[in-house]
């Protein structure tokens, strides 16, 4: 079994640096727009694979606890970025979370949707 290593992950960028990190404004758009799903992406994430916590292995539960610090990471390092693009944020999270509980509407469709959409980021 593969385990998840957790590595440092820091934006580490300054306000003004938000609208051309990339070097190119065009895919630094692209990354501020995805990055603006991420934070409650995430969230979806870790709820997904919890609730299976239960049912596993030992050593899958702690492949979980290990996917849970990394993703809550993420969110965090997401949502700093996010505070620099003076976006309502807010109504963001309730759409993108609306659109995942349409596709992942039970249990195993969470799941499902997470390790797809994992599987693209």
């Amino acid at each position: 079994m593969t385990t998840i290593t957790i590595k440092p992950f820091d934006f580490d960028m300054e306000p003004h640096q938000v609208n051309d990190y990339a070097r190119n404004r065009f895919l630094t758009r692209l990354l501020n727009s995805f990055s603006l799903l991420l934070p409650v992406g995430e969230r979806y994430f870790i709820e997904s694979i919890r609730a299976y916590k239960e049912d596993v292995s030992d050593e899958m539960r702690e492949q979980i606890n290990l996917f849970i610090r990394q993703e809550a990471q993420h969110g965090k390092e997401h949502r700093k970025l996010n505070g620099f693009l003076n976006i309502d944020q807010k109504a963001v999270d309730e759409e993108a979370l609306a659109l995942l509980k349409k596709y992942g509407k039970d249990k195993e469709h969470a799941l499902l949707v997470t390790v797809t959409l994992e599987r693209l980021t």
